[in-house]
C-alpha cells in the first residue's frame, strides 16, 4: 500500500497541509464519497506515521468501510478517488498562492458569460496590481502579453508591431480582440 502515490505525496506534507487536505476532502462541493473522507481522516490521525502496520490493506479496510469482507477493487477505487482529489487540492493550493492567475481565470470566466462590466472592472484592478509590482516576473509577462492587448511600434527588423512590447493601459476593451490589430 505504501507504494501508492497518495502516500508518496502525503509524506511531504506539513501538518498544516494535511489539515487543509482533510478540510478539502470533507467539502461536499469537491467530494461526495464517505469512504474517501474515512480514509483521509484516518491518514490525518496517524500522520506522519505511515508504515506497514498502520497502512496495511486490512487496517485501511477496517478504517474505511468499518465492516464487511475485504475487497481489493473497492479499496483501489477509494484510492483512485482520493488521488484525483489530491491533484485538485494541489492545484488549488498553487492557485491560492498566485492571485494574478486567479484574477485572469476569473476574467476569462466573466468574458465567457458575457459579463463585460464586471470583467472590465476586474481588468482595471488587475492592471493596477500588475503595474504596482516592482518585480517583473512570469505573471507580469503572462498578463501583459495576454490576448487583446495592443502593442506599441517597435524598431525590430520587420518594422511591424512587436508583441514583445505591450501597452498595459488601453482604452480598448479586452474582449474586442481582433486578429489583425493596426497601429
Amino acid at each position: 500500500m505504501l507504494t501508492n502515490n497518495l502516500f508518496k505525496i502525503l509524506e511531504h506534507f506539513s501538518r498544516k497541509e494535511m489539515t487543509y487536505f482533510l478540510e478539502f476532502i470533507q467539502s461536499p462541493y469537491f467530494n461526495k464519497h464517505d469512504q474517501v473522507i474515512n480514509l483521509v481522516s484516518y491518514l490525518s490521525e496517524i500522520y506522519p506515521k505511515f508504515d506497514e502496520v498502520t497502512c496495511s490493506k486490512s487496517r485501511l479496510w477496517k478504517e474505511i468501510f468499518k465492516k464487511g469482507k475485504q475487497d481489493a477493487s473497492k479499496l483501489s477505487l477509494v484510492f483512485t478517488y482520493t488521488n484525483r482529489l489530491m491533484d485538485k487540492f494541489l492545484a488549488f493550493q498553487m492557485l491560492e498562492e498566485n492571485q494574478e492567475t486567479l484574477d485572469l481565470w476569473t476574467i476569462r470566466h466573466l468574458r465567457r458569460k458575457k459579463l463585460f462590466n464586471p470583467c472590465q472592472k476586474k481588468i482595471s484592478k488587475l492592471e493596477e496590481a500588475v503595474e504596482d509590482k516592482t518585480l517583473r516576473d512570469s505573471q507580469y509577462l503572462q498578463f501583459s502579453n495576454s490576448p487583446g492587448r495592443r502593442v506599441r511600434p517597435c524598431n525590430c527588423r520587420t518594422g511591424e508591431n512587436c508583441p514583445r512590447i505591450p501597452i498595459l493601459k488601453t482604452n480598448k476593451p479586452i474582449w474586442n480582440n481582433t486578429s489583425s490589430q493596426k497601429k
